[in-house]
């Protein structure tokens, strides 16, 4: 079974109006804002084909997240 298979049953499972709140919330959510807070060292990773993180974006994100 694919992965978008899984997806849209998982999807239907959780019901409309949980997708839409978890997808809400996830916009909501702001990695730069949590990664200058962290004191500890931290690894950003993307993959090479992935259609939703740029890689300037990943790359920007490791920058401020680098440790003087």
């Amino acid at each position: 079974m694919g992965l978008r298979v899984r997806q849209l049953r998982d999807f239907a499972r959780a019901g409309l109006p949980r997708v839409a709140r978890t997808a809400q919330s996830a916009m909501n959510h702001t990695s730069e804002e949590e990664i200058d807070q962290l004191k500890v060292p931290s690894l950003i990773c993307r993959g090479s084909r992935d259609p939703l993180i740029r890689d300037e974006w990943a790359r920007g994100l490791a920058q401020r997240g680098e440790l003087d």
